[in-house]
């Protein structure tokens, strides 16, 4: 079972370099790409490892390690492609506003809030201390990895239940900084969209075309 489990785990690694690696697929028309990405690395990979974690005593060599740090590559490229699409382009006007983008900032908000869910669970796992209050045992890992996704979105949305909260300064500095990168990235590039006129300028295209 073991043997088994680490094929799996290294095609699924593997796959998204391959896709990638074919003509004109190397974040080409990337923000839909970008979303993908972020979302199979943050969500779909961790998952099969947690799923497979009993079955990885044995680490995957320097091929492993070597497959780890270009995904890990793949995946600050995923997120400075879709950071520059739907907030640097727009603020240095080097494209028009469409009405896509409003799909292309909401995937943009999902996607951040996945990405600081992955953080969260990776700082918690590395400290030897509990990282936030609230949290389940190690013991269960899957619900202890979704736990930090359901603080990260409650995070970025500025709800702040309060039946979890940072214990260390390095959790309250990131939870500061998805607050941060959620209202100014977010809340402002939409902000834009919708006060460009986008929709009323289609609305009077359409009524000359009456």
């Amino acid at each position: 079972m073991d043997e088994e489990w680490k094929i799996i785990r290294i095609v699924m690694s593997v796959l998204p370099i391959l896709f990638l690696a074919r003509k004109n697929l190397v974040m080409k028309d990337g923000p839909l790409k970008a979303s993908f990405l972020i979302i199979y690395y943050s969500v779909f990979l961790p998952i099969l490892n947690l799923k497979s974690y009993k079955y990885q005593e044995e680490s995957l060599g320097i091929f492993g390690i070597v497959i780890a740090i270009i995904n890990v590559g793949f995946l600050i490229a995923s997120h400075v492609v879709l950071i520059k699409y739907t907030f640097t382009d727009l603020f240095l006007r080097k494209r028009k506003i469409v009405a896509r983008d409003i799909l292309i900032v909401i995937t943009t908000y999902i996607t951040l809030a996945i990405s600081f869910g992955f953080i969260y669970a990776i700082v918690s796992l590395s400290s030897s201390q509990p990282v936030f209050y609230g949290m389940p045992p190690r013991t269960d890992m899957l619900h202890f990895y979704f736990k930090h996704m359901y603080f990260s979105f409650i995070t970025i949305a500025t709800v702040g239940f309060g039946d979890v909260y940072p214990l260390t300064m390095l959790a309250e500095f990131l939870v500061v900084l998805e607050v941060l990168v959620g209202v100014v990235i977010v809340n402002i590039t939409l902000a834009l969209i919708v006060g460009s006129g986008i929709f009323n300028l289609n609305e009077e295209k359409n009524g000359k075309n009456k």
